[in-house]
Order: C-alpha cells, then sequence, then structure tokens
C-alpha cells in the first residue's frame, strides 16, 4: 500500500497543479478536473455555505479511518469487479451484467470503503488526509470548498479500493454511478496499475454529468448518447465502446417480450421527479434545472387538461413519494393543488400500488420534466414527451431528439396534439429517433 500511497499524492497533486494552471491536453488534467469543480450528491446544498466544511471533512474521515473497516462482497472466483454508490442495487448490477455475460468475483461500495483494515492501512491512511488537509484546508475559502471536503473522504475510498482489487487479484472492474467527481481520477489510478476500466454510463444523457469520461471501455445505456460521444469526443478518453440498454431494465424486459399490449388512446401520463419534496428535503439538483420546473410543467398539463376535455391524465408518482402513506398522503395534496377539484375526476395518481416500469402500456404519451424512465420507455418503444424546460443546451442543438422535447407550453400541447394520435412505428418514424428503439424486447402496441 506505501506504493499506492505515493501514486496518490504524486497524481492528486499533479492534477491540482494542472487543474489551477488551466494547463490542458493531458489525461491527468481530464482525469481531474471535476474533483475540484464538479457538484457531487455526497453533501447536501447547505455545504457550499459552510466555512468549515473542510475542517469537518477532515475529523470525520479521521474517525471513520480508527473506526471502520471497509466492506467488501465475495461473489466467485472471477477476476472481474463491480464498482457502485452502495450495495443496494447489487442484485441489479449482477442481473444487468448477466445480459452481457459478465460473471463478477467482488463487488464494492463507495458508501462502505472508508476505514481501514489493519494497521497500516490505518497509519497510511491517515497520513495520507492529513497531508492533504495541511495543504488543501484553504479551499475552505473557495466557492468550491465541497469539493475539497470531499477530496479527505474520496482519498480513503481509493487507497481501499485498490488495496481490495489487489488482494483479489483483479484485472477488470466495471464502474457504475460514474457520475460522481471522482470517478475519472479513480478510474486514472486504476488504469495506471494495469487495471481494465468499464464505465456503464446509465441512461442520463452525458452532457449533465459526464461530458468529461475517462476509461478503457465505454459501455452507453441509450442510443442517444452516441450522439453525444461525437459532440464530446475531445474529452472522452476510452478504447472501445458498445451501446447496451438502461441499466433498470434487466429486471423487466421479459415482461414485454412477445406480447401486444392495449394502449388508451386518451390516457397520458407524468412521471415525476418529485422535485417539491426534493426541495423540502434539501437534495441537490444537477440535471433538472430549477426546484419549481417540474410545477410548472404540470400547470402546462392541467391546463392543456381544461382545453382537451377528452383526455385523462395518470400520476406515477416518484418513490421518494410513495415512501410513507404519510409521505404520499402529502402528495396527493399536492397535486390536488395543482389539478384542483375541476380535473380531479380525470386526474389519478399511482401510488406505491403501481410499478411504474410494469405499466408503460397504461399511458399513451408519457410525459416529464426528466426522468430515467422516460429512456427506458423511448427505449421499449413507447411514446414520450420530455419537458426541459430549463434546459435549453439539452438535447444537442442538431439531434432529432429535439422533436420529442418541448420548452413551452405551447410546444408541449402542439406535440402532444401531434404525437397522440399516431401509433408507435409512425411516432418513431415522424420524429426521425427510429435508433432510439431497442429491439431487445419483442412487442408490439395498439391504441384502442
Amino acid at each position: 500500500m506505501i506504493g499506492s500511497y505515493f501514486s496518490v499524492l504524486f497524481k492528486l497533486f499533479g492534477g491540482w497543479f494542472l487543474y489551477i494552471f488551466g494547463i490542458k491536453g493531458s489525461k491527468l488534467y481530464y482525469s481531474s478536473i471535476y474533483l475540484f469543480s464538479k457538484q457531487s450528491f455526497r453533501m447536501p446544498q447547505s455545504a457550499k455555505a459552510d466555512l468549515l466544511v473542510v475542517f469537518k471533512s477532515y475529523f470525520k474521515t479521521v474517525k471513520m479511518i480508527f473506526n471502520k473497516r471497509p466492506e467488501v462482497k465475495a461473489i466467485g472466483e472471477s477476476p472481474v469487479a463491480i464498482l457502485d454508490s452502495s450495495f443496494n442495487g447489487m442484485d441489479m448490477r449482477l442481473n444487468y451484467l448477466h445480459y452481457f455475460n459478465v460473471v463478477p468475483g467482488i463487488f464494492l461500495s463507495r458508501g462502505n470503503l472508508s476505514g481501514a483494515v489493519n494497521f497500516g492501512s490505518r497509519l497510511l491512511n491517515f497520513l495520507l488526509i492529513t497531508k492533504l488537509f495541511s495543504f488543501f484546508w484553504l479551499g475552505s475559502f473557495s466557492r468550491n470548498r465541497v469539493n475539497y471536503a470531499l477530496l479527505l473522504s474520496e482519498a480513503v475510498e481509493w487507497m481501499n479500493c485498490i488495496h481490495s482489487l489487489a488482494q483479489n487479484k483483479i484485472a477488470k472492474i466495471y464502474m457504475f454511478s460514474i457520475y460522481e467527481k471522482d470517478c475519472n481520477f479513480l478510474a486514472y489510478l486504476l488504469m495506471k496499475k494495469n487495471i481494465k476500466v468499464s464505465k456503464v454510463t446509465s441512461e442520463v444523457p452525458l452532457t449533465f454529468a459526464n461530458k468529461i469520461i475517462v476509461t478503457n471501455e465505454l459501455d452507453l445505456c441509450f442510443s442517444y448518447q452516441k450522439e453525444e460521444v461525437e459532440a464530446y469526443k475531445r474529452t472522452l478518453f476510452y478504447d472501445s465502446l458498445e451501446v447496451w440498454f438502461p441499466e433498470a431494465q434487466a429486471g423487466y424486459l421479459n415482461h414485454y417480450v412477445k406480447k401486444t399490449f392495449d394502449v388508451p388512446e386518451k390516457a397520458i401520463g407524468f412521471y415525476s421527479s418529485a422535485l417539491w419534496l426534493r426541495k423540502k428535503l434539501n437534495h441537490s439538483l444537477t440535471t433538472v434545472g430549477s426546484y419549481d420546473a417540474e410545477e410548472t410543467v404540470l400547470k402546462f398539463v392541467a391546463e392543456y387538461l381544461k382545453l382537451r376535455t377528452d383526455i385523462n391524465l395518470v400520476i406515477f408518482a416518484h418513490p421518494y413519494e410513495k415512501r410513507t402513506d404519510e409521505l404520499f398522503k402529502d402528495a396527493l395534496q399536492y397535486y390536488r393543488s395543482i389539478f384542483g377539484n375541476e380535473l380531479s375526476e380525470r386526474v389519478e395518481v399511482k401510488g406505491k400500488e403501481t410499478n411504474s416500469t410494469l405499466n408503460f402500456d397504461k399511458v399513451n404519451v408519457g410525459i416529464s420534466l426528466f426522468s430515467t424512465v422516460m429512456f427506458e420507455r423511448l427505449n421499449l418503444g413507447f411514446k414520450t414527451i420530455l419537458t426541459p424546460i430549463d434546459k435549453t443546451d439539452f438535447p444537442l442543438l442538431e439531434s432529432p431528439f429535439r422533436n420529442i422535447c418541448a420548452y413551452s407550453k405551447q410546444e408541449l400541447f402542439g406535440k402532444l396534439d401531434k404525437n397522440i394520435p399516431l401509433s408507435k412505428k409512425d411516432f418513431f418514424k415522424v420524429n426521425g429517433i427510429e435508433s432510439y428503439e431497442s429491439k431487445r424486447a419483442d412487442f408490439n402496441y395498439i391504441l384502442v
């Protein structure tokens, strides 16, 4: 581990130097830039204003080094590992990789890589973060102070990750949740140790969190991302590329195989991102715009229902909104405040009894501000309209994806009127997005 200690220090300070002085061009520069500049989900919004956040992070990390042990889930004897943000998605990741004949040997969780395995690693981890703290505490006065605070815990995770991979003789690692700010730097460290890195993008467009990617293999989860790869080719470093399918679909593809569905023509669906609740919980937002954007779109939909009295709406509540009965009651009250009594008979809110991904056929056109479920709908061939009203730079200006995006009330109304009567085949053809539909699930549907 001593070699890893010096390697991490040398490369981290080298990357910081390149970032500070804007010395572009090297893979180390692009591997490091997000470390110091990218927003992370790992700390709340309030941490941005905390001048002591770096100091707090240092003492918290020291405490973990002396009181925790990193945890590794053993799966088999394969020299292949999986790295994800937590163990919660382990079964889904294993099931997903099974479709591509990947059999992992161990599973690592970023949330469980803190601490130290023995006295030697405890000492090295302590020395590492103390050295970093002595240098980066001035980051407390930077507008990116959260980035410097997270570096301390991230460095311990890198050390423990490298140690675990070496102990288990791992030759290749599949990295999920690659939106985290240190993902490129960790990949760079591993590649320098001759560990092959394969990054799975998720179906979220690269523009939101992954305009820079450093890896050996790049596994895309939605066909639109091929257009983005071309657009960002100067900052994407990979040796090979494949298009897979959305990460969660491995768990329900069989539900749609060799079937015909009757889809109600006069039913539209809204897929919630629960932004009203995220605002209340002080969650960070990086992809969907402002907290209020979703409510604006919901009000557009309410106006559309008043104009089109033949149309019904199904709202698919977000998992946050149906986590408890009390939260779901709050969600019902929230939607009632938008749609009122006038539309109550034509608006239905689906709760925890409904799995939205198993009920794509229950609505003709799905609408969302921005939800990964929408990419899953499109991938399977279900009609979809996105309303990224605060993200006018998405999709790419020349992309046919824009044909099914609405940035105003008028656009939304027009695209609903245009696409509601279309068949599945015509929807994809007319909008020029035939490549977005996967051929993995062989099924059809008719409008009734």
